[in-house]
């Protein structure tokens, strides 16, 4: 992207009254286009005077309405209010009824816990899984042996291994960092310690093509939720980069990051989520209009080494300071941050090494080396987060994915850390855990917990 246009900014006077506390933006409600039009047909069913009545009403109801986003649009450090905040707010929800969904998991979840779900499909630590796109039967994983191997849990068989030998010029040379399958089931993406993006082909795992550029180890790569074509890589020279894979051609980068890029995700929308690690934020790179919305930690935190998107403007990261934030596109700091999620060994809090999201839900899941896999109740307001279950998974929880429907969660364990040796957990495995998860109504789920406890 090169330069980004940054949010202008309208100074507020030093003798305004101190904005109103800011409400949660999903609470409020922007009144459509039928009401603050439609009077025109039935002009002659009024006067004069009461067709004036009607614009009047309707001018300052709008006038309301702004003064209150710009109440909530009020930079606190600053005092300045921030009119490109507004302005989206409008355009989301004009659009909400459109493409807003959120399934209601959390309540009716019941998570099972069978160690027999584990495959060993890697020598070393496994970095990432994910499930094929049309049939979560099957996987794609990869790790530090550098190979990378699709599999079919059903009748636990490998259907294919890229393996990693050192004279063979198409490897990565290293280990595979990153890992992605096109939406459309053609093309499997790597990103290596060699700082090298490749695309494969998904049937037959020939290489393809090799995307240069990054000057450092890539962390993860994503594609656009639907398109195949367009492809994101994240990399520990600080930057995001663009891909098309419809030419096979560089796009574009996006600097920011004072530190490694540790992970990009994205949905639908051309907006990518990334995490700079310990420059302590999290970044909406808006590809349409080459701008960047950037997310403060708080003080108090080491690093923000991990993110999922919930939906298009929520989303949850994890931190190596072991604590889980909620965050919304509205606001530049947590909506809420659960300390500790994991625990502590030793005095010391449990690093938060994967989350993932169950997209367009309140269903999210946490991963560490603690020796369990937690799962959280997102509340419909975003402001706070409940345990609701947890199985027992030793190792570092290096990557997590649900499926599609959520009935499944694929969990790419390793007994290393996916970025590093800092120490072994030496109960975990090398290899890749399928957890499933089963849906009850309210009133049989109350009685399975009951005859459980």
């Amino acid at each position: 992207m090169g330069r980004f246009l940054f949010k202008r900014k309208t100074h507020v006077k030093e003798s305004a009254q101190k904005p109103p506390k800011r409400k949660a933006l999903d609470e409020e409600e922007i009144s459509s286009d039928e009401d603050f039009s439609g009077t025109e047909d039935r002009h002659e069913d009024y006067s004069d005077e009461e067709y004036e009545d009607v614009q009047a009403k309707a001018h300052r109801e709008a006038k309301q309405l702004l003064k209150s986003l710009e109440a909530d649009a009020v930079d606190e450090e600053t005092g300045e209010i921030d009119n490109e905040a507004i302005a989206h707010r409008l355009q989301e929800d004009a659009l909400a009824k459109y493409h807003k969904l959120r399934r209601q998991l959390a309540d009716e979840a019941v998570f099972f816990d069978e160690s027999s779900n584990a495959f060993a499909t890697h020598r070393y630590s496994v970095i990432s899984a994910v499930f094929f796109p049309d049939n979560s039967e099957c996987f794609v994983s990869c790790g530090k042996d550098g190979s990378i191997v699709k599999y079919d849990t059903e009748n636990r068989k490998t259907l294919g291994r890229i393996q990693y030998y050192p004279k063979n010029s198409d490897n990565h040379k290293g280990g595979v960092t990153a890992l992605a399958v096109s939406p459309d089931g053609r093309w499997i993406v790597s990103g290596g310690s060699d700082n090298v993006v490749k695309v494969w082909d998904f049937k037959t795992l020939r290489l393809v093509h090799n995307f240069l550029g990054h000057r450092g180890p890539i962390t993860s790569v994503v594609f656009r939720r639907g398109s195949s074509a367009e492809l994101f890589s994240g990399s520990k020279d600080r930057s995001v980069k663009a891909w098309n894979l419809d030419q096979f051609g560089y796009v574009d980068t996006s600097y920011g990051h004072q530190d490694s890029v540790s992970q990009i995700d994205m949905l639908a929308k051309e907006r990518v989520l990334s995490v700079g690690s310990h420059d302590k934020t999290a970044r909406f790179w808006k590809v349409d209009t080459e701008s960047q919305l950037i997310f403060n930690g708080s003080k108090h935190a080491i690093s923000i080494d991990t993110c999922s998107l919930i939906n298009e403007d929520h989303f949850v990261t994890g931190s190596s300071d072991g604590s889980i934030s909620i965050w919304s596109v509205f606001k530049k700091k947590p909506v809420v941050t659960i300390p500790c999620a994991h625990g502590k060994t030793d005095g010391v809090p449990n690093w938060i090494v994967s989350v993932a999201a169950a997209k367009y839900s309140d269903l999210v899941a946490s991963g560490s080396c603690d020796g369990f896999i937690r799962y959280w109740k997102i509340s419909s307001d975003y402001k706070s987060m409940t345990e609701i279950g947890c199985i027992r998974q030793p190792g570092f929880i290096n990557d997590m994915q649900f499926s599609e429907d959520a009935k499944k969660l694929l969990v790419a364990v390793g007994q290393e850390h996916k970025s590093g040796r800092w120490w072994k957990a030496d109960e975990g495995r090398n290899a890749v855990f399928v957890a499933y998860i089963g849906y009850m109504d309210a009133e049989a789920k109350a009685f399975c917990d009951g005859v459980l406890c």
